[in-house]
């Protein structure tokens, strides 16, 4: 049990940093799409990078609920 729990632990942490980098590059993207370029392909890439934060952020709180439910 104790593995498992350092593995959910460490699937969090991956999870977070991973999603706080998507973070960063989905606010960059929607800076360009809104501030010089403003053609289609720039927000459809916007988007795209927003949809991506929010499967990372979905999955690490999936992550969380099933290492929380033993508690």
């Amino acid at each position: 049990m104790k593995l498992v729990r350092h593995t959910f632990k460490i699937t969090n942490y991956a999870l977070v940093a991973l999603g706080v980098l998507f973070a960063l590059i989905t606010l960059w993207m929607w800076v360009q799409a809104l501030l010089w370029w403003g053609d289609a392909g720039s927000f459809a890439e916007a988007l795209t990078w927003t949809f991506l934060t929010l499967v990372v952020f979905a999955a690490n709180a999936g992550v969380e609920w099933v290492a929380n439910r033993g508690e």
